[in-house]
């Protein structure tokens, strides 16, 4: 291809990324300033990134869930949340570490800690027929909420599976992927994560 074509088709695909930042940008306005419900002392990191407009998913047709943020919880930087297949709730002196990634619908407890880079999500794409891979999001979702509950500590890269509930007062050990439900005051690890202690009897050591 000649030089200055490539010049031009390379300015072309610059000035159409630029339009899309500047979109986003205002999309993350608006987000903030009509979608977010959020209780007294809660707060958003700037650059977190919050999918939570309504979206046409039909003709004529939106779909919504709410993003609330009870008092004093937490978002940290570059955060994404996003309710499109449902709402996110997030408790009372609750953060979301740095980087994390919550799928709706998810309600996390109140003096809950996920840590950097967590993964949670309440939906799951659903493979297709032998050969036709991924069906479009609108006709292979499977919707399974997630709970997160109370005094919880989430460590830093785990994944919690849709379907899961993780109970009071338990541990998810750093880099630990969960597939079914941690009962409260259990100290879990692995992958995928299985109880390695009993916590309400004393001390994590």
């Amino acid at each position: 291809m000649d030089k200055g074509l490539l010049m031009f088709n390379s300015f072309v695909l610059y000035l159409k990324d630029t339009i899309k930042q500047v979109a986003h940008f205002f999309d993350q306005q608006r987000a903030r300033l009509f979608f977010l419900e959020r209780e007294q002392g809660s707060s958003v990191f700037h650059d977190a990134r919050l999918d939570i407009v309504p979206r046409l998913v039909e003709r004529k047709r939106t779909h919504y869930h709410r993003l609330l943020l009870k008092r004093n919880a937490f978002i940290e930087s570059r955060v994404v949340i996003n309710t499109w297949h449902g709402p996110v709730t997030v408790g009372e002196n609750t953060s979301v570490g740095i980087g994390s990634i919550l799928i709706g619908p998810i309600v996390v407890g109140a003096n809950t800690s996920i840590a950097q880079y967590g993964f949670v999500s309440g939906e799951n794409r659903i493979q297709g027929a032998p050969g036709e891979g991924l069906k479009p999001a609108s006709e292979s979702v499977e919707i399974k909420p997630v709970k997160i509950g109370n005094g919880v500590w989430v460590g830093a890269g785990v994944k919690i599976m849709p379907g899961c509930t993780i109970g009071d007062g338990s541990i998810v050990a750093a880099g630990s992927v969960v597939t079914r439900d941690i009962p409260p005051n259990s100290l879990a690890a692995g992958v995928p994560a299985v109880i390695k202690k009993d916590l309400s009897a004393g001390n994590v050591g």
